[in-house]
């Protein structure tokens, strides 16, 4: 049931939904479903009206007795349209603190208003939670979260280097869209220094801002800002920055010399502003959505010109291959047909 509830939270399509079996829908867990539905027909009642329109036969089906409030909920929301492409939704995703983990009373969970159906409106694609925010968020969260249980030495290395890198450190992200990533890490990690959350298009900040709100987070706390940063064009926070965390900023190979110059500033020249030096980046993590490998090939070679001019050293530090199944058992739900996604590190060479 509680796979159920994630996917249900995610708006995963109803035809991919696996229905959990008789004997763990129970009249508590049954409560919990009606909870959760009415919870997500405030901003999607439609969504509501069909899963129930599938489920309640299952239940019949299977001999169970079904909640009234289940029948009397599909007959309220029997009315409720499709909700058109440009219209928000409230959208909940789960990270669990553990890999498979489907127990979901420690799932580190974020609210986001989104245009899930939308890939580019108003001039931007921020509009909508991309799949690399989602697995950069879960890499991050699960490698600092789990260093007290790591089981091979390669695990626990890369949780200490994460710990290093994000302990006590300014961490900004580029291109924030949503505020996925940085709003996870802010709320879910509470050992960082600062995050500092930055886009393009300040047309998306009313949103950010209304997420943060939807997750209890304080705007105006002093460990947590926004601001426009546009690649090539502004200047670097005037603050101390030690970690850079992007996700799909490379979608377009029109964008990537702009974002490796944000880049090559950040760690190759110290960050000076009104005579007080703020020192440069070490370590950047940049998720990238494979859909198209020229534009991969493109965003690898500004990687090795960086390199080239000593600036920094890179890998592909983990990926995820492309979403074959609906049936899955992570937290998070990806849709089949996925594209890999890689997750960069960009080291910045001390030497330089």
């Amino acid at each position: 049931m509680n796979t159920l509830l994630r996917r249900l939270c995610q708006r995963v399509p109803i035809t991919q939904i696996e229905l959990p079996s008789a004997e763990s829908i129970t009249d508590s867990g049954q409560a919990q479903l009606i909870e959760t539905l009415i919870t997500i027909s405030e901003s999607n009642p439609h969504y509501s009206k069909v899963f129930l329109k599938k489920f309640l036969p299952h239940l019949e089906s299977q001999g169970l007795e079904v909640s009234d409030d289940l029948y009397e909920k599909l007959c309220d929301w029997l009315p409720s349209q499709e909700l058109q492409p440009t219209d928000y939704d409230t959208i909940s995703y789960s990270i669990s603190e553990e890999v498979g983990n489907n127990d979901n009373i420690n799932d580190m969970v974020m609210k986001i208003r989104e245009s899930p159906r939308l890939i580019a409106g108003l001039g931007t694609t921020g509009l909508r939670t991309w799949e690399a925010s989602l697995f950069l968020s879960e890499y991050i969260l699960h490698n600092l979260h789990r260093k007290r249980e790591c089981s091979t030495d390669q695990e626990l290395e890369i949780s200490s280097q994460l710990a290093s890198q994000f302990d006590g450190k300014v961490v900004m992200e580029l291109g924030c869209g949503t505020g996925f990533v940085g709003m996870a890490l802010h709320q879910h990690y509470q050992k960082m220094k600062k995050m500092i959350l930055t886009d393009g298009d300040s047309q998306l900040f009313d949103n950010i801002l209304y997420n943060m709100k939807l997750n209890g987070i304080d705007a105006t706390a002093d460990n947590l800002s926004i601001t426009k940063l546009w690649w090539s064009e502004s200047a670097l926070p005037a603050s101390e920055i030690n970690t850079i965390i992007a996700a799909d900023v490379t979608y377009d190979a029109s964008v990537i010399p702009s974002l490796a110059q944000v880049l090559a500033e950040a760690m190759g020249q110290d960050n000076v502003s009104s005579g007080t030096n703020y020192g440069r980046v070490d370590v950047a993590y940049i998720a990238a959505t494979v859909r198209n490998e020229e534009t991969l090939k493109v965003w690898e070679e500004y990687l090795d010109m960086g390199t080239d001019d000593g600036i920094w050293t890179w890998c592909v530090t983990t990926s995820r291959p492309m979403e074959q199944s609906g049936i899955q058992k992570g937290a998070i739900w990806y849709p089949v047909g996925t594209p890999e996604i890689r997750i960069y590190k960009i080291d910045r060479n001390t030497n330089n």
